[in-house]
């Protein structure tokens, strides 16, 4: 049975929300709650049952697919947030289905691995960390590109010889792309450094991105400050 493409919503919201998960890949229904839905002066359980319907809706008309991703970690602390206790329990999470990166044109990146959920989900938050320090400074993000999708454009249509040796470049975990507040335009990489990260690797990774900036976010004090000291710029934990 051919199936049809799918209209393009009518709502903005539902435009914007498709288009945002379809460039975030798989979004935690917290995060979407907080994003988009969620009022002035409205807490996140508020809001979250107005959400959940609206979610329901872009999947039950093709848009987007849900499923649960449990998350592996420590136990959390009563003080975090909602999106740090997130990590610790089974999400809900949304992503966009092959008819809507088809009918719509929004991206359609690669499956998740389930051992990069807890990164994956990391390096959203450093996405919105660099969105609040641009709107304070008086600028904003006007776009960003995981990892993902900077692959598939950077191979798409190439074939690769392993004959040719050739060298595969080096992506960061997201390109941004920031306007300032003096009007100026740049495109900047995001790399978040996990526990795991050896000294080497950063290393590596900050002589492959020379030349262009880089934003880097680790989860604490003590993976910032080799951070730091190895790549001589500065980072911010998340």
């Amino acid at each position: 049975m051919v199936k049809h493409p799918l209209p393009i919503p009518s709502s903005e919201r539902e435009r914007v929300v498709i288009s945002w998960i379809a460039r975030a890949n798989v979004v935690e229904r917290e995060r979407l709650v907080e994003r988009f839905f969620r009022e002035e002066g409205e807490t996140l359980e508020e809001a979250t049952p107005r959400a959940r319907s609206a979610l329901r809706r872009l999947v039950a008309k093709g848009y987007l697919e849900q499923r649960p991703v449990l998350v592996a970690g420590g136990r959390a602390d009563s003080s975090s947030n909602p999106l740090r206790r997130a990590e610790h329990r089974q999400l809900w999470c949304y992503s966009v289905t092959p008819r809507a990166s088809a009918s719509l044109g929004v991206p359609l990146l690669p499956p998740l691995r389930e051992n990069s959920v807890v990164h994956h989900f990391k390096v959203l938050n450093a996405i919105e960390t660099v969105e609040r320090q641009q709107r304070a400074a008086g600028g904003r993000v006007l776009g960003f590109k995981l990892d993902g999708q900077l692959v598939r454009e950077e191979f798409r249509g190439k074939v690769f010889n392993a004959r040719t040796q050739q060298v595969v470049p080096k992506f960061a975990d997201a390109q941004l792309t920031l306007r300032h507040a003096d009007g100026s335009v740049e495109e900047v990489n995001l790399e978040y450094v996990s526990t795991k990260y050896t000294d080497q690797m950063i290393r590596d990774k900050a002589a492959a991105w020379r030349g262009s900036r880089t934003i880097w976010a680790a989860p604490n004090q003590a993976t910032v400050a080799r951070v730091e000291a190895i790549t001589g710029q500065p980072a911010f934990t998340v």
